[in-house]
């Protein structure tokens, strides 16, 4: 079987969330895919410098796609594209990202869409993505044989949005690695406490800052702890400021002046320095609005964090029993909770234990068993 990849969203000097899950999937193929199939990986012009730095093995082969993405995109939204597999040659085709392209009938592709957030609230979504989305994703999910997307949840909302069979709508959860999400020692968490001038007991916060994510209604939680919670806890928040967060700001700022601990690391947080700051905070709080899988809680989960999160979308079937699920709109539910993992030690380790077995359940070695078993059940 050849398998070609769209390594567009692997291209980029930072890749995004989605880009980390492409980049996995390809890793794990590399190293565990049965030597039946051919993985190629398709590279935008100019951009095969970028993937070398992954140093996948010699069973990975790349061909350029030969125009810049951003021409591939622009062409594919005017309908403009040629079928692409006449110019790399037929088999099975992943896109990981939304987007795919016009095959022949003798390939077939495989399409990942990771959650219908600007169906269910276009509120959430950026004016231009909103745009782009509501005009091409659904022609783009009648064009792919199978859509893949990361949580029962996302495939029950695909299947309604789209009134698509259950058939056409298959899911492969994410996973993370172990190897990097661990608990980790005494003194690396303090180094790293170190780093960015955090003293003490903290939750952590991490998303980028977004609408969706609910942060307004965590910080108001935060201020409806006891006073001693408050003293010995700060809330360091980590992430990109994102879209649409003039609300957001100024609630930090409102809570900072009601004497509300909050750190926001005035500098880029790099990916190693997360399992560190994962392991050494008392909880993560996450209480987003609309999820279609949840990576964060699952990183802290195996760091052995206890995690606090929504009970709605995709949150609890990642979560299972391993984290406290609340009401995202309940505030008094979400202060409740806080104070929970921050007093009772006994329910921290318990609820300690149990993340790490849950997490224990996502790996990418599973994804992949999972997402050759849809390959050659399709192909």
């Amino acid at each position: 079987m050849k398998l070609f990849i769209d390594a567009a969203p692997i291209c980029t000097d930072k890749i995004s969330g989605i880009g980390h899950t492409v980049l996995h999937l390809v890793k794990e193929l590399d190293k565990s895919a049965p030597k039946d199939i051919t993985i190629i990986l398709l590279v935008p012009l100019l951009k095969h410098g970028v993937i070398n730095r992954y140093g996948f093995s010699e069973r990975v082969s790349l061909k350029t796609v030969p125009l810049p993405a951003r021409v591939v995109n622009k062409l594919n939204r005017m309908r403009l594209l040629p079928k692409m597999d006449l110019l790399f040659g037929r088999g099975s085709y992943l896109f990981g990202n939304f987007t795919n392209w016009p095959l022949t009938k003798g390939s077939k592709s495989f399409t990942y869409v990771h959650d219908v957030a600007y169906a269910r609230h276009p509120e959430f979504i950026h004016p231009l993505n909103l745009r782009m989305l509501r005009e091409f994703l659904p022609s783009w999910v009648q064009r792919t044989n199978t859509v893949i997307t990361v949580s029962e949840f996302s495939k029950r909302e695909i299947e309604d949005v789209f009134g698509l069979e259950e058939d056409k709508v298959r899911v492969v959860f994410n996973g993370i690695d172990h190897d990097e999400f661990s608990p980790r020692s005494p003194d690396e968490v303090s180094s790293v406490k170190k780093t960015y001038e955090i003293d003490g007991d903290y939750f952590i916060f991490l998303s980028n800052l977004e609408p969706r994510k609910n942060i307004q209604k965590m910080i108001e939680a935060f201020m409806l702890l006891p006073t001693e919670i408050q003293r010995s806890h700060s809330l360091v928040m980590v992430g990109a400021d994102g879209w649409n967060n003039e609300d957001i700001l100024h609630s930090i700022e409102r809570a900072k002046e009601a004497g509300i601990r909050i750190i926001r690391p005035d500098r880029y947080v790099p990916d190693e320095h997360l399992p560190a700051l994962l392991s050494g905070a008392t909880g993560l709080i996450h209480v987003a609005l609309y999820e279609g899988f949840g990576l964060s809680p699952l990183q802290a989960m195996a760091c052995g964090t206890p995690v606090i999160v929504s009970n709605t979308t995709s949150l609890p079937e990642v979560v299972g029993n391993g984290g406290l699920q609340v009401d995202p709109l309940d505030v008094p539910a979400i202060a409740g909770a806080i104070s929970k993992i921050a007093t009772d030690h006994q329910l921290a380790s318990k609820l300690s234990q149990q993340g790490k077995q849950q997490a224990a359940l996502f790996t990418w070695a599973h994804s992949v068993d999972k997402l050759v078993a849809i390959l050659r059940r399709t192909t």
